[in-house]
């Protein structure tokens, strides 16, 4: 039985190491999108599942929880592909460009 989304499977061979080094550049690309966060993000591996690894990211309207895969930045920036892994936003499935997007709109109360 195939993925109900694309990229939504297991992350096979993640590691949380790959993870670590884009977060911040996950959290630039909120702040691009117009984001505005109250704080650091703080790493919550209660919320790891399947090769994702989690943050919750405070904002004035609330904590987001991002699940970011541990593969190279590279491939999870890749737009041309949908057989990147996704991230998830509060349970949301989207590729990299997408969440940064969902992030900075929970950010300012827009969902």
């Amino acid at each position: 039985m195939g993925e109900i989304n694309p990229g939504s499977g297991p992350v096979v061979g993640a590691q949380v190491e790959l993870a670590e080094r884009a977060i911040p550049v996950f959290v630039a690309a909120v702040l691009d999108n117009g984001g505005e966060l109250s704080g650091d993000p703080q790493r919550a591996p209660e919320l790891d599942v399947d090769g994702r690894f989690g943050w919750r990211l405070p904002t004035a309207h609330g904590v987001v929880e991002v699940l970011i895969p541990g593969v190279d930045l590279a491939v999870l920036r890749d737009p041309s592909s949908t057989s990147v892994p996704c991230l998830r936003v509060d349970g949301e499935w989207s590729w990299w460009r997408g969440a940064a997007t969902l992030v900075a709109g929970a950010s300012k109360g827009r969902r």
